[in-house]
């Protein structure tokens, strides 16, 4: 081998190396910014869930509030339109009537035996009875 050709041969090296650096390089800022992405893409959606998460318990606590409020009235109007023909527990918001025992929704407790409990709320025959009661009177 010459010289000339060595030294040919060693530039091609060179330039053979220098492309696949420049290949390498592109190659890991490629996978850099894929990961980046994904990094990113991970922390939105952790903030995005837990921006719901508490939007939904802010939504959750207004609603049951709200709900408080309504049941509170319905509970008593029922006592004023029905004293006389009901017993009213104000404790565990329960009323009993012709043998039946009637709570509202937000006492009644999970795991509770509630078979013979009847869910007081507006939509039964004798809570929409008090309520047209109290309307016709003005």
């Amino acid at each position: 081998m010459t010289l000339k050709n060595g030294y040919k041969k060693f530039i091609r090296t060179v330039e053979l190396l220098k492309k696949l650096m420049m290949h390498l390089t592109d190659y890991k800022k490629n996978w850099t910014n894929r990961i980046k992405m994904q990094e990113t893409r991970i922390s939105l959606m952790e903030n995005f869930y837990v921006e719901v998460r508490e939007k939904l318990r802010d939504h959750y606590e207004r609603t049951t509030i709200q709900l408080n409020k309504l049941e509170r009235f319905l509970w008593n109007l029922s006592k004023i339109e029905g004293q006389r023909e009901a017993l009213f527990d104000d404790n565990s918001l329960s009323l009993i009537r012709d043998k039946k025992k009637y709570q509202l929704m937000s006492k009644i407790k999970k795991g509770e035996d509630t078979n013979n409990v009847v869910h007081y709320r507006l939509s039964p025959p004798l809570a929409e009875k008090r309520v047209n009661q109290a309307k016709s009177r003005e």
